[in-house]
């Protein structure tokens, strides 16, 4: 008698703050009988705060969420052809010879490293300018993990010695399945180390960002001098070509200066970042892009997911980058919102345009990059309002959004500036805070529910603005998942404020999701990551949700008022 024919399917590792969650999404026809296609199982996991402004996880709990996950997860009838993971970043990972932790990762949201960052910022070799120039991203406490390496260096010297390898989540999990130390790109482009860009796609970005054409420069781009940079970067600025020269010592070596030939960044980690953070090449991973073959699943890490040793292992990436793959992300002019207790927007480029004002990261290959706004308290503000104003009565959420609907567009002239937890974008700024502004004796409780979602709303049409620029066109298409995109009242109110459709997925796990679909990279399921992508487009279901007519007429003013909050009362916070 033949075996029953197993049903082919990738298997999904998503480690979180709050939870690792295992995904399992079948491939292909699904079985007769209502089968769904994807199965999931979590396990809780917590984050610890041992003082003020510290927000630490142990790595070991990670691993054991894993297992928790999947002593959970139904695999009968299925076979596991490719396993991705996705993970929260940047989190530092100190680690020994054997992957072991040496102490808990410091994780993106960490404020302890605030000083290290100063000092940094007065090294001329890491000038805040210099340094996104190199890397893409301006080194800020946590968000960047370069800072809590300096952190470490100096308060845990010993530790700091002692380690063996840094990396991020990624690196723990993958080396815990495969045995092999790596770490994806879009970690890599995180850390304050590492090129995010190089060569062409460098130059040419750094030419957009500051409104040149490189067609200018005529000949080879191998040929290029720093006369030629010069020229370039100072055509549609006056005066600042002189103020550098002013600079340079005149005579013959500044001449041989400006004759030298520039030499493209290459990728990788950046050599004079190293040496100022004193940490050698060989305490810090390889690269390696998302949906590359980290290996295969050891013995070990087999028994504990309760499937065969031998499965393709998938480098993973981040979830903010797994997230924007599984709502199928895949074209210039495209962005990707995910809404939870906080969003995230996502917009992908072709064109290494690095805006201070967001953090970058490499995307899926060396031709693509996601420029990523998060914003600190979306979701976590309509928790703040119903804890506040509703208490804990029966389906107090629904109750909130009833309230909110009440409200016209405009909520009375109310407006909320949702920095309850300070903001990262479309500011930056840890120290902003929440206010309520407009209000009269006329402002009621509904009136304030709706001024929350509306405010939640213009801090997207913030960035999408700021992304219109940098593509130097509108973006057509967002997308939007997650358990921030389940009411219909919001959904509408963000459409209204952006002015332009919003494209919600049915996808409710979408990081789990990507990292899956990177399993099938690996195993050569799909045939790269567009192919990825294109998957995750067939299967999901998604609904658009358009302006209203006359909307944006009727909240422009709000949105005016909002744009001037945080200039205003910027001296307050």
């Amino acid at each position: 008698m033949t075996a029953k024919r197993r049903h082919p399917a990738l298997l999904g590792i998503d480690i979180g703050t709050s939870s690792v969650k295992l995904l399992l999404y079948l491939l292909g026809d699904l079985p007769a009988g209502g089968a769904e296609r994807t199965r999931l199982a979590r396990a809780r996991l917590t984050v610890d705060h041992p003082a003020p402004g510290y927000r630490e996880m142990d790595p070991r709990g990670w691993w054991r969420g894993i297992r928790r996950a999947a002593a959970e997860l139904d695999l009968a009838g299925v076979e596991v052809l490719g396993i991705g993971t996705s993970s929260l970043f940047p989190a530092l990972v100190a680690m020994d010879a054997a992957g072991s932790p040496l102490r808990p990762a410091i994780l993106y949201d960490d404020r302890r490293s605030a000083a290290e960052v100063e000092a940094l910022e007065h090294s001329p070799l890491a000038h805040p300018e210099v340094h996104h120039l190199l890397t893409g991203n301006r080194v800020r406490p946590g968000t960047i993990s370069l800072s809590s390496l300096l952190w470490m260096r100096r308060h845990e010297p010993a530790l700091f010695r002692e380690a063996h390898l840094f990396g991020h989540v990624g690196t723990f999990v993958g080396r815990r399945l495969t045995g092999r130390f790596a770490i994806d790109a879009t970690s890599a482009s995180l850390t304050g180390l590492y090129a995010t860009a190089s060569g062409e796609a460098w130059l040419r970005g750094v030419c957009r960002l500051h409104g040149v054409s490189l067609d200018k420069l005529g000949g080879r781009l191998e040929d290029l001098t720093y006369g030629n940079y010069l020229e370039l970067l100072t055509a549609n600025r006056p005066g600042l070509k002189e103020q550098i020269l002013a600079d340079l010592p005149p005579g013959a070596g500044r001449d041989a200066l400006l004759a030298e030939r520039v030499e493209l960044p290459e990728g990788g980690w950046v050599s004079v970042l190293l040496d100022v953070s004193g940490i050698g090449r060989t305490r810090l991973p390889e690269v390696v892009w998302p949906g590359d073959r980290l290996g295969t699943l050891t013995d070990e890490a087999a028994e504990a997911l309760g499937l065969p040793a031998g499965v393709p292992v998938a480098a993973g990436a981040g979830d903010t980058a797994c997230g924007a793959l599984a709502m199928g992300l895949a074209d210039e002019g495209e962005m990707a919102v995910t809404c939870g207790s906080t969003d995230s927007l996502a917009s992908l480029q072709r064109t290494a345009v690095f805006s201070p004002r967001t953090i970058n990261i490499a995307y899926m290959d060396g031709h693509s990059w996601l420029a990523i706004a998060p914003m600190n308290a979306t979701g976590s503000a309509v928790d703040w309002f119903v804890e506040t104003f509703l208490g804990r009565v029966r389906d107090r959420y629904g109750r909130f959004f009833a309230l909110a609907a009440r409200a016209p567009a405009g909520s009375g002239g109310a407006v909320f500036l949702p920095y309850l937890r300070g903001e990262r974008s479309p500011v930056y700024d840890p120290s902003a805070r929440g206010v309520f502004f407009g209000l009269t004796p006329q402002t009621h409780l509904a009136e304030m529910a709706r001024a929350v979602l509306e405010g939640v709303a213009f801090g997207h049409r913030q960035i999408l603005g700021m992304a219109d620029v940098r593509l130097g066109r509108r973006v057509e298409r967002v997308i939007a998942s997650g358990g921030g995109t389940r009411n219909p009242l919001w959904r509408q109110i963000r459409a209204d404020a952006a002015d332009r459709p919003y494209v919600y997925s049915d996808c409710t796990e979408a990081s789990a999701l990507g990292a899956a679909l990177l399993g099938g990279v690996a195993a050569g399921v799909f045939d790269g990551w567009p192919a990825a992508a294109a998957e995750a487009r067939r299967t999901a279901r998604f609904e658009e949700v358009r302006p209203a007519p006359d909307a944006w007429h009727r909240i422009k003013r709000n949105f005016e008022v909002y744009s001037s909050l945080y200039d205003g009362l910027r001296h307050c916070f």
